[in-house]
């Protein structure tokens, strides 16, 4: 009878094989990202990516790409069942999680993810909307324009917090203040919005639209750094604009250096005259200073108990 390899104790320090085999199962390669290697994780997901892609062609035209459909479902099929063993047998073998995982694994580290994480899935959205935008020739049909005046209801909201907080701190403690402030950020954005659709030339649904993008970030905003000393909230308001102007600069960066790199000039390239990828990335290069400021901010300030409470 074959000996079968030892289950992994659940309060070990290292992964466990349970669970990389079925993360592996269920996506390729993730089993091997949770394990500690990212870089074979992406490999089996390219394989299977590849795969996927000779399927499809297959599938849009069967007399004309038969034979990709086949050598893409071996190589799907393959590098599927080679992920999830490899994720089993690379835990098995790892006694404790890398070096950069157990960095990760700190309190204050992960302190610092938590004060920056709708930043960070803000950057996951944008970056998400560029693969969209990469998929295709041109920008998704849903989208008439760019909503480029997300930014503003970003400035809004800090702004917002800083003067009622000031407010607040002249006239004393105040009940249900949570709430008050809430509701009083909707009904302005709500109000500045219709009068933008009132007295501008600017579609309706692009309004609407940027301030769908804007409403989680401000929403997290005004629900967890709501009751922060009256100091920080107008430091965030200078910080907003100058991160606005900082990510501009890193985009034109991009822009001329993508130039010296690849020879294309700047009028035929996408990333310059394609109007909704440029503002994509430059909202994706504004939220990840914005989720390196709340970190520093995490790192530097400390927690006193705020004066105002709710």
């Amino acid at each position: 009878m074959r000996n079968k390899p030892p289950r992994s104790d659940p309060k070990s320090s290292g992964p466990r094989p349970e669970i990389a085999f079925r993360l592996s199962v269920v996506v390729p390669g993730l089993g091997q990202i949770y394990a500690g290697a990212p870089l074979r994780g992406a490999l089996f997901f390219v394989l299977a990516s590849l795969g996927l892609s000779g399927i499809l062609e297959s599938i849009f035209d069967p007399r004309r790409y038969l034979l990709h459909g086949v050598l893409g479902a071996l190589l799907m099929g393959s590098s599927w069942y080679a992920a999830a063993w490899h994720a089993r047998r690379f835990s098995e073998n790892s006694r404790e999680w890398p070096g950069l995982y157990r960095f990760f694994a700190r309190p204050n580290v992960w302190q610092c993810l938590e004060a920056a994480r709708a930043e960070i899935l803000m950057a996951l959205l944008f970056l998400l909307f560029l693969w969209i935008c990469a998929m295709g020739t041109r920008a998704p049909t849903w989208l008439p324009e760019p909503p480029r005046y997300w930014f503003l209801y970003e400035v809004l909201v800090a702004f917002y917090l800083a003067v009622f907080h000031g407010i607040v701190e002249v006239r004393g403690k105040s009940e249900g203040l949570e709430e008050a402030r809430t509701t009083g950020f909707l009904i302005l954005t709500l109000l500045s919005t219709g009068s933008l659709i009132l007295i501008t030339s600017v579609p309706v649904d692009v309004l609407l639209f940027a301030y769908l993008i804007a409403l989680p970030s401000c929403w997290f905003s005004l629900r967890n750094r709501g009751s922060e000393r009256t100091q920080l909230q107008v430091a965030r308001v200078f910080f907003t604009l100058s991160l606005g102007f900082v990510a501009f600069i890193a985009y034109a960066f991009l822009v001329v250096f993508w130039e010296l790199v690849s020879g294309v000039p700047q009028y035929q390239m996408r990333l310059a005259k394609d109007e909704t990828v440029a503002f994509a990335v430059m909202a994706l290069f504004y939220y990840l200073l914005r989720a390196a400021m709340e970190a520093a901010i995490q790192l530097h300030v400390s927690p006193l108990p705020p004066q105002i409470r709710e």
